[in-house]
């Protein structure tokens, strides 16, 4: 397996361990490891998260906020060279009684088949309801 394809297959194997098992995966996260999290619309959980910690944080945030409804589907994940792979991710969630799915995007960067940093960044115009 190719480096590339090895990312890859790493990224793919996230939602099943998101949120309460992120620690079996700590292996693959640099301790540096960097979350950016990008929605203005959620104010309350904007913002970076340092180290796996940081990450598990976001992710007990993000599920109070939406009383642990909150699901991924990774719809399509590729390689940007040796360093990135960018992922079409599906987040599903109700928020306030209004249960949704959108699009996001994600790109990780990753240094020695390890999470380094990662921008997450869902869709604000393409909420639908479910």
């Amino acid at each position: 397996m190719t480096n590339s394809q090895t990312n890859v297959s790493l990224i793919e194997q996230l939602p099943t361990l998101v949120p309460d098992r992120l620690e079996e995966a700590r292996e693959h996260f640099c301790d540096d490891f960097v979350w950016h999290y990008i929605n203005p619309e959620l104010p309350q959980i904007q913002g970076d998260y340092d180290g796996l910690e940081g990450l598990k944080t976001f992710f007990t945030k993000l599920g109070e906020l939406t009383h642990n409804t909150f699901n991924v589907q990774i719809k399509q994940a590729h390689t940007v060279g040796h360093e990135f792979v960018m992922v079409h991710a599906c987040p599903r969630m109700i928020i306030d009684d209004y249960a949704f799915e959108t699009d996001a995007v994600v790109v990780w960067r990753m240094v020695d088949r390890r999470f380094q940093e990662a921008w997450d960044i869902p869709g604000l115009n393409s909420l639908r309801p479910q």
